[in-house]
């Protein structure tokens, strides 16, 4: 009797499932390898855009010579004392350096948020400290008062001037952004210490209304002492007399601080400007 090598109903109907069934393995995994894919690409596509507008506000943000320019600053754009403007254009969905200069595209939305921080300058001390100037002439800069920074009123001869309790404006840069749906929030603290830049006639400006200001008195023979003058004498904060506020009288040329044991070594005496 003869082999049936023929192929039968049933396997022939066998062959169909497994191929259908192996056919259907390769659709389901080349879909999520086509939706890992996009997924991929569309990740790929936010952080290089975020990473673009981050390394250059990065590059901004670091330069210790660099501030904001709050005047120049709005939602959709911020300035730095550089000279470079970044300002986002929601009609190209895309950030511009100095307006014609693509920093980053595909930018569904962007906002830019300028805020300060008020601390104590680094010229502020929290003692009396003695100052000698580019002359040699020595003078004490009491505490809670700090030397101009103008040259020319850094000396004793020509009027030496300080401030009252000057504060330092540290800056927050924060920028919300956002590409394919996705929002990313990044904030970056200047490197600048937020001192005064003492070259802008603009803060100057704003320092010099700010704060009280006060001119270094070179001699008191003869003057009418004002309550709004300032007094350290030598003893102010020792041991013995204690802390308290100097009262100086002017007798026959002789200046005394009747509060802490009528001293007449006078440290500091300046006049309110």
């Amino acid at each position: 009797m003869k082999n049936n090598k023929g192929i039968t109903l049933a396997m022939l109907v066998i062959y169909i499932i497994l191929t259908m069934i192996v056919l259907g393995i390769l659709t389901a995994v080349t879909g999520g390898f086509r939706s890992n894919l996009n997924d991929l690409n569309s990740q790929t596509l936010q952080d290089l855009e975020f990473d673009k507008l981050n390394v250059q506000l990065l590059k901004e943000t670091k330069d210790e010579t660099n501030k904001i320019k709050t005047s120049g600053t709005t939602a959709t754009k911020v300035s730095f004392k550089n000279g470079n403007t970044y300002e986002y254009v929601a009609a190209d969905k895309s950030i511009y350096l100095n307006t014609n200069i693509k920093v980053a595209g595909n930018i569904e939305s962007c906002k830019f948020e300028v805020k300060e921080i008020k601390a104590p300058s680094v010229r502020v001390r929290d003692k009396n400290v003695e100052y000698t100037d580019h002359d040699g002439s020595k003078v004490t800069i009491p505490a809670g008062y700090a030397l101009s920074g103008v040259a020319s009123e850094q000396l004793v001869e020509s009027g030496l001037i300080i401030y009252k309790n000057l504060q330092a404006t540290r800056q927050r840069l924060i920028v919300t952004a956002k590409v394919n749906g996705v929002e990313r929030v990044t904030e970056y603290v200047l490197s600048n210490d937020g001192e005064v830049d003492w070259t802008n006639a603009d803060e100057l400006a704003s320092v010099k209304t700010t704060y009280e200001r006060y001119l270094w008195i070179k001699d008191l023979t003869g003057t009418t002492l004002n309550s709004n003058d300032i007094y350290v004498c030598k003893n102010k904060g020792t041991g013995t007399y204690g802390t308290g506020d100097c009262k100086v009288s002017v007798s026959n040329g002789k200046v005394t601080c009747t509060v802490h044991g009528n001293c007449t070594e006078i440290l500091a005496r300046y006049r309110k400007q």
